[in-house]
């Protein structure tokens, strides 16, 4: 038999604080009291008595007594009694507890309203409600929240110190499901999501758990509840005494852990008393095995004649099971007795009996012991350990693959089946971070054996070192293959200000804004969106800097090199004002084709700004008067075109009009093709820029 104790376990600061405040004012004062009992440990509180402190309520202290406050805090009007009674406050109070109590009343002066989650019959929580009074609300449950009738609008969410975080984050998402962005405090004790988490890692590895606390504590029974959860075999107890001898029958480890309320010296005393029960356990074997050494001549020739077998600890026997119940399976073992497979022998976790074995199976289980009566008690899951244990050491010596099935999720990782318990840590299962784990749950995957401890029935495994070595010789092969100006299939993984970074098997490349199209784009989310399946063009490659720069208007022709052959000069085409400037307005002809036209042929009066005229957005027919090919320039005319399609108007006709209010001309009569391009260079009419 083994015993490990969890690596957080036991007493918080705020619980040793108070406790330390009370023995240190015992030693200096004539009468030291507490206002209730300082910790919910029933050997805690006689040790405190032993050192004069006794526990009091508001009415019955003493006057002129030292009393101090337990660390779950009290209300104001706790204080003001014990002031007018001439009593020393000793403030015990945990200033976790302190700072949740500023927190709310800060809260509440900005008008906000306070829920708290957690036990309204909990001391710290009648704490905070003496403090907080109507403006706070006591939440038992996640789900009350849909059953308010009206939400206030400014609401400020808080928690138990001691709460399951879980539930908190619930009950912050069912108030933002209703409309309500609420102010959130994360009140809950990092000692308490450490202690669990702890427990919870313990008790994926061991046969039993043994949670040591008050019988009345809360917290400690949220600890027993969490360890339940992961490993049936756990028992909370106060002391060592409190253990049954039958619970460690057949168990080989043993994990400890303690609640909030537990000292370290009682912890200390548990696991003490676990070694002494081994080594007379060790002693009382040696003296059976003596004495069965003795008796063992005396009966072989009796057994021979009666035709008995011989079982031993350890014996790995098969037999065909005759009765399957809810709470044990009996199996023919050729033996005077069927051999009892308890249900809990079963599995490494909780199972049906009828789910795992029916009547009729040949089975194989290892042999427990022999009890009182004779009977053969059989472990199923110790036999399946011993079939397994073999081929894992194997594949963990050869570094092979394994292949096992997520059976539960526990505050640290994985559960998985790999004929024992595994343990997959939240680190090693993916490359990146993981948000959920829960979408693992009943999922067959193939994962590598990193530790394997056959004497503690430990294994632990990785998911993360088989993609790792996926990806890496995905790196090797895609740098050794990737060239400039090829097209290639990705996926867009994150969109940025600058840009989209697309996976294109092997290597994040950056799609810069740029490079989107030959228009000019607005931001990369206007183009593409996460997991859009997209071909790119390979425009640059880095080897050395490992970095690959992409293009999407690669893939469509500049439409500068057929601006000649799809547009004419002097004729008239619809067209999109851009932008303006002082001398005039760029005016789109289709994406990345614009040209220039100038303030002098806005309209046949003169413009003194061409905003009075014309906005960005506007759509309005241009008549192109010139094509450069050579300087990527083009010249434009919004007066001729206009002056065209309505030559009946008059210069007198045009003083005074926008021409935003002019129509737009007859759709037969305008060109429509417009294929995805970049924009031109902005200048005045006579000065000649190179749009390249």
């Amino acid at each position: 038999m083994k015993v490990i104790v969890a690596e957080k376990a036991g007493m918080c600061y705020g619980v040793k604080r108070a406790i330390d405040l009370a023995l240190d004012a015992a030693q200096r004062l004539a009468q030291v009291q507490t206002l209730g009992p300082i910790v919910h440990n029933t050997q805690v509180t006689q040790r405190m008595e032993s050192h004069g402190i006794l526990e009091k309520t508001l009415d019955t202290v003493t006057p002129g007594a030292a009393v101090v406050i337990r660390s779950h805090g009290t209300g104001p009007e706790a204080y003001r009694q014990l002031e007018e009674a001439g009593c020393e406050i000793i403030d015990g109070t945990c200033p976790f507890v302190s700072r949740v109590v500023r927190l709310g009343l800060e809260a509440i002066e900005q008008g906000y309203q306070i829920w708290i989650l957690g036990d309204e019959k909990h001391p710290e929580i009648q704490g905070y409600m003496a403090w907080l009074q109507d403006h706070c609300r006591i939440i038992a449950d996640p789900d009350q929240v849909f059953q308010e009738k009206e939400l206030p609008e400014k609401i400020a969410l808080m928690a138990q110190t001691t709460e399951n975080t879980d539930r908190f984050e619930q009950m912050v998402q069912n108030v933002i499901q209703t409309g309500r962005t609420p102010k959130v405090f994360n009140t809950i004790c990092n000692a308490t999501q450490e202690r669990r988490q702890a427990a919870e890692t313990l008790a994926a590895q061991v046969e039993l758990v043994l949670v040591i606390g008050g019988k009345h504590s809360a917290n400690t029974a949220k600890l027993g509840e969490y360890c339940r959860k992961i490993q049936p075999n756990t028992y909370i107890i106060e002391k060592y005494s409190d253990i049954d001898l039958n619970w460690l029958k057949g168990i080989q480890l043993i994990g400890i852990t303690a609640g909030a309320s537990t000292p370290e010296w009682i912890i200390k005393e548990v696991v003490e008393k676990m070694e002494e029960f081994k080594d007379q356990a060790m002693e009382q074997n040696a003296q059976n095995t003596e004495t069965e050494q003795e008796m063992e001549a005396s009966f072989s020739d009796l057994e021979a004649q009666m035709g008995c077998k011989e079982f031993h600890p350890g014996d790995v026997v098969k037999g065909i099971v005759v009765k399957v119940s809810s709470d044990e399976v009996l199996v023919d073992i050729g033996y005077k007795s069927e051999g009892i497979i308890p249900a809990f022998e079963l599995a490494f976790t909780k199972v049906d009996p009828s789910a795992v074995v029916q009547v009729g199976d040949e089975i194989s289980a290892a042999v427990v012991k022999e009890d009182r009566e004779g009977n053969i008690i059989l472990s199923r899951k110790n036999a399946l350990f011993e079939e397994k244990i073999d081929a894992l050491e194997q594949a963990f010596e050869n570094g092979e693959t394994v292949t096992a099935t997520v059976i539960d999720v526990v505050k640290g990782g994985l559960l998985v089946d790999v004929g024992m318990r595994g343990f997959v840590p939240a680190s090693h299962i993916e490359r990146g971070f993981v948000k959920d784990l829960n979408e693992y749950l009943k999922k067959t995957l193939d994962f590598k054996i990193i530790e394997l401890n056959r004497a503690a029935r430990k294994v632990i495994l990785s998911r993360k070192a088989l993609l790792e070595a996926e990806y890496q010789e995905q790196k090797e092969s895609f740098w050794n293959n990737i060239t400039e100006g090829e097209i290639r299939k990705g996926t867009v993984k994150r969109l940025t200000d600058f840009g989209a970074f697309v996976d294109i098997g092997g290597c994040d490349g950056l799609l810069h804004v740029s490079e989107m199209g030959w228009g000019k784009v607005g931001k990369p989310s206007d183009v593409v969106a996460i997991n859009d399946v997209i071909d790119v063009y390979v425009l640059k490659v880095d080897r050395e800097k490992e970095k690959v720069s992409l293009s999407l208007k690669q893939l469509g022709p500049n439409p500068w090199e057929i601006a000649d052959k799809k547009y004419i000069a002097g004729e008239i085409y619809p067209g999109k004002v851009m932008r303006t400037a002082a001398f005039g307005a760029f005016i789109q002809l289709e994406p990345g084709l614009e040209g220039l036209a100038h303030i002098s042929q806005l309209a046949k009066f003169r413009v003194n700004k061409v905003e009075d005229v014309l906005q960005a957005g506007q759509e309005i027919p241009v008549k192109i008067l010139e094509i450069d090919m050579e300087k990527k320039r083009i010249s434009l005319s919004v007066k001729e075109a206009i002056e065209l399609q309505k030559p009946e108007m008059t210069e007198e006709a045009y003083e005074g009009e926008p021409l935003k209010e002019i129509a737009a001309p007859a759709a037969e009569e305008v060109k429509t093709e417009t294929p995805a391009v970049e924009a031109a260079a902005e200048a005045p009419e006579g000065i000649h820029v190179d749009a390249e």
